[in-house]
């Protein structure tokens, strides 16, 4: 091993104990309580090139650090450096800077003006994010039109394929084509469709060994009615949810304890609601923010809602949910809200073509826009893809907006391509239309490792 070598072994090594003795003094509920955003930036760290063979070059990063913890770790784990506090808007940053003070000075940069401010290369995160999915398995059963028939009437197709979907599989896929570290929790049949089903899964990266096959009940299928004009694609779906809906308390006790080992969990309404209450309590004992994609529509127990951290119907389910319209920019900011007021600690609500609305920190609408000049194919799968993509970026710790972006980028290209699962794009193919769309790209570049 040459010496370089071995100098980054040491960085490492030196960062892992830190974190080590820093999460186990904490404890992951009591910096959950620091805020959202310390769970959710995680630990990283970043490099600052102009002397790579300094080990004072690098630094630790902990959002909502206070006064006592900076204490203890400048007492256990100051060296002989110096330590410099920055505060922020959104808390206390500090800094461990081991020498001359370069590491404190990279930071300085990246807090004026973002991680674009240093080189790609220069952006570490300690790990991907891990997600745990807890959802359905659809098989999605395609039937193009030009012309959605009326009831009673028969229309003529123009063409008819499957594809591997929904709601938690899809979500599932698109987090782990993005970088993610992702297990996937549900059930299928004993049927060539749950085989198929699993295995498109497994192809992204997914963890499916979890996955139950019912002996039983049939894996879920989809119909999905396309109606292609000139003026656009718009579509119809009606799901028969079979082994589904057959998963028991029982099937999912092994996350009680187990969940506290993921970043964030997904969960949809794909399932039966019971377990989505269980897994949502035990992730919230477990300080574990929520994703909570209320689809399709349902009725949501107000247990349910106090242990999300994010919920993201789209405007139909969100007119649904809080019984407002949501037509304008007056009602959309209403509908959040409305939602926000039932128990959830950020409320999304996608908007289609017009791009997504949410409520910052600070309760004010921001809305980012869809992108422009899409041709768009098949928008069947772009709600979950936008949701695995957003959860993705919330576990790496990025800015809100930046998010959304992030997530508006790769439901993009999700939407102009045919079938659910297929159409799920790759983390380098998202950084490439970002790039191409002058978006920074630094903060995601950690995924393609």
């Amino acid at each position: 091993m040459n010496a370089d070598a071995e100098l980054n072994d040491a960085r490492q090594s030196l960062f892992s104990e830190v974190i080590l003795r820093y999460g186990h003094l904490l404890g992951r509920e009591e910096y959950l309580q620091r805020g959202e955003a310390a769970l959710r930036a995680s630990f990283s760290m970043m490099y600052c090139p102009e002397n790579p063979s300094a080990l004072a070059q690098w630094q630790i990063r902990w959002p909502f650090l206070n006064k006592q913890d900076y204490g203890f770790m400048m007492e256990n784990y100051g060296h002989d450096g110096r330590a410099d506090e920055l505060h922020t808007g959104i808390g206390e940053f500090t800094i461990y800077d081991w020498g001359n003070g370069a590491a404190s000075e990279a930071v300085m940069r990246v807090m004026d003006h973002g991680t674009a401010a240093l080189p790609h290369k220069g952006v570490f995160h300690m790990h991907k994010p891990k997600i745990l999915v807890v959802g359905s398995f659809v098989m999605d059963l395609i039937v193009s039109t030009d012309r959605f028939p009326n009831s009673g009437e028969t229309v003529l197709g123009s063409s008819y394929r499957t594809a591997p979907g929904g709601k938690g599989a899809n979500q599932a896929v698109q987090a782990a084509r993005l970088g993610a570290d992702v297990t996937m929790v549900g059930k299928v049949g004993q049927d060539s469709f749950g085989q198929e089903l699993l295995s498109s899964a497994s192809a992204s990266g997914v963890d499916v060994s979890r996955v139950i096959r019912d002996p039983e009940a049939p894996s879920a299928v989809g119909n999905v009615q396309l109606e292609v004009t000139p003026a656009g694609t718009a579509n119809r779906i009606i799901v028969v949810s079979g082994a589904n809906m057959t998963i028991t308390p029982a099937d999912v006790a092994f996350l009680e304890e187990g969940i506290g080992q993921f970043d964030l969990v997904i969960l949809q309404l794909e399932i039966p609601m019971e377990i989505n209450c269980l897994v949502a309590s035990w992730a919230k004992r477990k300080g574990v923010p929520v994703m909570l994609n209320s689809a399709p529509y349902a009725p949501i127990p107000d247990a349910l809602l106090a242990c999300a951290s994010y919920i993201s119907p789209n405007e139909h389910e969100a007119a649904l949910l809080t019984r407002l319209p949501v037509d304008t920019d007056a009602h959309i900011a209403d509908a959040l809200h409305a939602l926000q007021s039932l128990g959830v600690q950020h409320a999304l609500i996608t908007l289609g073509s017009r791009g997504v609305a949410c409520l910052n920190d600070e309760g004010e609408v921001v809305t980012v826009p869809a992108l422009k000049g899409l041709d768009v194919k098949d928008p069947t799968a772009a709600g979950d893809s936008f949701v695995g993509a957003f959860c993705v970026a919330v576990c790496l710790g990025v800015p809100l907006e930046q998010a959304l972006r992030f997530a508006n980028h790769t439901a993009a290209i999700t939407v102009c391509r045919m079938g659910a699962q297929p159409s799920l794009p790759t983390i380098g193919e998202v950084l490439d239309l970002m790039r191409s769309r002058g978006e920074d790209t630094a903060p995601f570049q950690g995924l393609c490792d």
